[in-house]
């Protein structure tokens, strides 16, 4: 019996998603458990790429985060590096950021946002698309908001999965109808916004024999486009899926990039297309594994039974759209019985599938449901106080049996609990290296001025530089409702930060002992950090002379000369400080230890590779 999709095989322990076995997965996690295989995550953008090339113009992938927002994953797609962010809420957004993608890399369609949603997506300097002239009436009216939106428009084709209405865009409640479109743009323009993005999601599971409407809505947003003089990008959302029924037959992704090019050719080259992908990246990628725990035949027939429901996965019981259903032992076994899978939700309608031909299976085996990696975790919810599903992302040649787990507390789920995190460096505990750091005393005195979105990142870190400086202080800035405050600084006062008129850090050696101010966080926090905090836009600023490039690799930026706030920090001091030198390589020393344990503990370095080597205790510490 074949299986489907590319991304499942066959081992010798059973089932696998992109060469794991998911039986031991499932042993160490429990059950439910979504497992997602980082390998096709990687084709999937690859493909992307190829398909939207054909277009002959510039192209940005926005993954539509809404999807599957796990943190691994998240960092798998900001480690693919030009690869941006579809958002639909401020939280969302806030997510993003904190994964590292910068606001420019964000952007946010949603329907009927609040106040309260624009002035978060303000703040955060994301650019808005819109969709009511009641919402470009405040936005505009929003303080601190950007110049630059996008319009989202009505298809006014209705396609999309099995004609169900929950699934088709068109006429729907998304869009300006494209007959007021015009009206929009003269509205946009009198309130002193730029529409610079036009943006058209057609629908879910878009299918070969749409083609011809979906021809026909890009073709509209096209000419719509061409009469905007101030468009820089034509968005034409997503859709793209996978089959769950014999009789699907989703559009070729090669056919949807055809279509795309087709459409959009009459426009300037220099007009990018973006989409925003979902379903495909993420679907295919993903399986979900419950445990049988009910085998019985009644009058009704013959009931299996598993320990997840509708609160686990959405998509039979709100939908319709069954999920494919693979035994994990004996996966290409031939179907001997037909039987009816059930939840253990208390609701009539938490049911799997009817009449669903399937091998035998007895209590304890372990069922997956493909493709589940998309709109599964990340639509769960605790109902019936069920629980939330464990979720694991799978890499080849990873510490741990090629793991990256959850790390966020699950409450009354009955799932393993993370490995918590040391509340100083942010390492797990097992892997801490509080107990190596010695604190050197200096001449100069540290002051970091961080964001606390940036704190909360278990990446950043600047944490560690007042466990390795006596001197060294952070001062927390940014949040929510948290007024500005001074600092409280004596003797002379510089921030290091890179900008016109900035003065070389080398010009303050040999002079008196100074107060080093530095701003900690992505480069917009940075900025509003300086122009926020009283008193600090006034002092002179002193920058570095190029240097070596950045060791920093739990993010990454597309500008090479980038560092991070440590390697900052660090650099400084080997310039002002007398044992500059030694003071440099004890720095380096810690941070490179840091990085390298972050990136183990991400499943992305092998042990062997990590400087001095991994703690004995990571072994010995309880698993999950």
């Amino acid at each position: 019996m074949d299986l489907p999709g590319d991304a499942l095989g066959d081992g010798p322990l059973g089932l696998t998603l992109d060469g794991a076995a998911l039986a031991p997965l499932a042993a160490r996690l429990g059950t439910p458990l979504y497992v997602y295989g980082g390998h096709t995550l990687r084709r999937r953008f690859a493909a992307l790429r190829q398909a939207l090339g054909h277009a002959g113009r510039p192209a940005q992938i926005r993954y539509a985060m809404k999807a599957n927002r796990y943190g691994p994953v998240l960092d798998r797609v900001r480690a693919e590096g030009d690869l941006r962010i579809d958002a639909c809420s401020p939280r969302e957004v806030e997510r993003a950021l904190q994964h590292g993608f910068e606001p420019h890399e964000i952007s946010l369609t949603a329907g009927m946002l609040s106040n309260r949603d624009l002035a978060t997506v303000a703040r955060y300097g994301v650019r808005p698309n819109l969709d009511t002239f009641s919402a470009l009436r405040r936005w505009a009216a929003t303080p601190e908001r950007g110049a630059a939106i996008g319009l989202r428009v009505n298809p006014e084709v209705s396609v999309g999965w099995g004609q169900e209405p929950k699934l088709a865009y068109g006429n729907s409640k998304f869009g300006f109808d494209q007959a007021a479109l015009p009206a929009a743009i003269a509205e946009a323009r009198s309130l002193g916004l730029v529409v610079e993005e036009v943006h058209m999601h057609l629908g879910w599971g878009l299918q070969r024999g749409q083609a011809d409407l979906l021809r026909q809505a890009f073709s509209r947003l096209a000419a719509l486009a061409g009469t905007i003089d101030t468009l820089r990008t034509v968005n034409v959302g997503g859709g793209l899926g996978w089959p769950h029924r014999r009789q699907d037959d989703p559009l070729p992704l090669d056919a949807w990039g055809a279509l795309v090019g087709e459409a959009l050719a009459p426009l300037d080259p220099a007009i990018a297309v973006a989409c925003e992908p979902g379903t495909y990246v993420a679907a295919a990628a993903g399986v979900l594994v419950v445990e049988v725990n009910t085998v019985e035949t009644r009058q009704s027939g013959r009931w299996v039974g598993v320990d997840a429901g509708h609160g686990i996965n959405v998509f039979a019981a709100h939908y319709g759209i069954p999920l494919i259903t693979v035994p994990v032992r004996g996966p290409r076994r031939v179907p001997t019985e037909v039987v009816h899978l059930a939840g253990n939700i208390n609701e009539a309608n938490d049911i799997f599938a009817r009449d669903l031909p399937l091998p035998a299976v007895a209590e304890g085996d372990l069922l997956a449901f493909w493709p589940a990696g998309a709109y599964g975790a990340s639509m769960a919810s605790d109902h019936c106080l069920r629980g939330r599903p464990a979720e694991v992302l799978v890499e080849a040649a990873a510490p741990r049996g090629g793991l990256s787990v959850h790390e966020k507390s699950i409450e009354n789920s009955g799932l393993p609990a993370p490995l918590p995190r040391c509340p100083a460096c942010a390492l797990h505990l097992p892997l801490c290296l509080c107990d190596d750091l010695e604190a050197w005393p200096t001449r100069t005195t540290i002051r970091l001025v961080v964001h606390d979105r940036e704190l909360a990142k278990s990446s950043n870190s600047a944490r560690l530089l007042p466990r390795l400086l006596t001197s060294a202080r952070i001062e927390l800035r940014g949040g929510l409702g948290m007024a500005p405050q001074p600092l409280a600084v004596e003797g002379p006062a510089y921030v290091l930060f890179p900008s016109p008129g900035a003065r070389p850090v080398a010009d303050l050696a040999g002079g008196p002992p100074v107060t080093l101010i530095v701003p900690d966080g992505n480069w917009r926090q940075a900025t509003r950090a300086i122009r926020r905090a009283p008193g600090l836009a006034a002092l002179p600023r002193v920058c570095l002379p190029p240097g070596e490039p950045s060791r920093y690799r739990l993010r990454t930026h597309p500008d090479p000369e980038r560092i991070s706030t440590f390697e900052a920090v660090a650099r400084a001091l080997a310039v002002l400080e007398p044992d500059g030198d030694a003071l440099l390589a004890h720095l380096e020393a810690a941070f490179v230890r840091f990085v390298e344990r972050t990136l183990f503990s991400r499943g992305e370095l092998p042990a062997e590779a990590v400087t001095g080597g991994v703690p004995a205790r990571w072994n010995a510490w309880p698993a999950g």
